[in-house]
């Protein structure tokens, strides 16, 4: 389930947010085994992923499957029944909610096998759900595949893009926005995956300007929406300070961090550009643009920090 600070920061933005059901390996086929045993142990499944998206406050669920489904016993048939069910349920008792299926495993035989586009093999799970995620590993031929297939919902369609780059168009990293424009050529919607690669790294040294390097190149491919409504006030807290300020005086004089206090955040282009890529984990220069730009500053705030 996604922390608090997550569910708060994102809901002030206006973004959805969605917890994850992931299971691996033999003890995931085993999981699935028991869930999957009878009507009863579905229905109480549904039931209760349902409660947490309500109790809690997030948005509904990622399912991911990397493992198989045994099909002895008809389970991938159950499976189909237990995600329409998520579906409908998630959808009563909040009807804004998603349920996403991850390309993973397929049809008829329970198999995991991905196949990095919408196909035969993982079309009714589409069909009864908000949307799937494509594995990383495609190419543009099945882009247009998938597009067809998912016929008026291929806004449905989230191509994966992995920023660590394994397999993934474009090699990722700080080129990651070479896979989301191909994407968005072909009209089907994104899902990136590991954005936290930048801290993953180069750590903590210079990874402000190196995060807004790694947004400002997929800035042009995002689509961004905000606050329509008056009154309007932020102070730009990203939920985190050196001190801590109220109506510009000090009030505290320790670092903090608390992602439920932060304030809306903009969504201009930053100073900062990469004039050379970083080598290894060592960055070898970065530029500053003050035209028409954005930069954070740490050392004073109004409120927040």
């Amino acid at each position: 389930m996604p922390p608090p600070g997550w569910i708060n920061a994102a809901h002030l933005h206006s973004v959805k947010i969605l917890g994850t059901i992931i299971t691996e390996w033999n003890d995931g086929a085993e999981i699935w085994k028991e869930l999957l045993k009878n009507d009863d142990n579905i229905a109480l499944f549904v039931s209760k992923l349902t409660q947490l998206c309500v109790y809690f406050g997030f948005d509904g669920w990622l399912l991911n499957i990397e493992n198989k489904v045994d099909e002895t016993v008809g389970n991938i048939r159950k499976l189909v029944t237990l995600v329409d069910r998520l579906t409908k349920s998630m959808h009563e008792a909040l009807p804004n909610s998603l349920v996403i299926w991850y390309d993973s495993v397929t049809l008829p035989g329970g198999q995991l096998i991905w196949q990095n586009e919408l196909n035969s093999k993982n079309q009714e799970f589409f069909d009864c759900c908000d949307g799937i995620f494509l594995n990383y590993n495609w190419d543009e031929e099945g882009l247009t595949r998938s597009k067809t297939n998912a016929g008026d919902r291929y806004h449905d369609v989230f191509v994966g893009v992995d920023v660590f780059g394994r397999g993934c168009y474009g090699g990722g990293g700080f080129n990651t926005y070479k896979a989301l424009e191909v994407a968005r050529k072909h009209d089907l919607s994104a899902a990136i995956f590991a954005h936290g690669w930048v801290y993953e790294k180069f750590g903590a040294k210079n990874f402000l300007p190196l995060e807004y390097c790694f947004w400002n190149r997929v800035l042009p491919y995002l689509y961004l929406h905000g606050p329509s409504e008056l009154p309007f006030k932020t102070s730009f807290c990203q939920g985190n300070g050196l001190k801590k300020y109220q109506f510009g005086k000090e009030v505290s004089s320790t670092p903090w961090y608390n992602l439920s206090l932060q304030q809306h955040q903009p969504s201009s282009g930053s100073c900062f550009h990469l004039a050379v890529l970083p080598s290894e984990n060592q960055v070898v220069k970065y530029e500053k643009d003050n035209h028409g730009c954005m930069e954070m500053y740490m050392d004073d705030a109004f409120c927040g920090g």
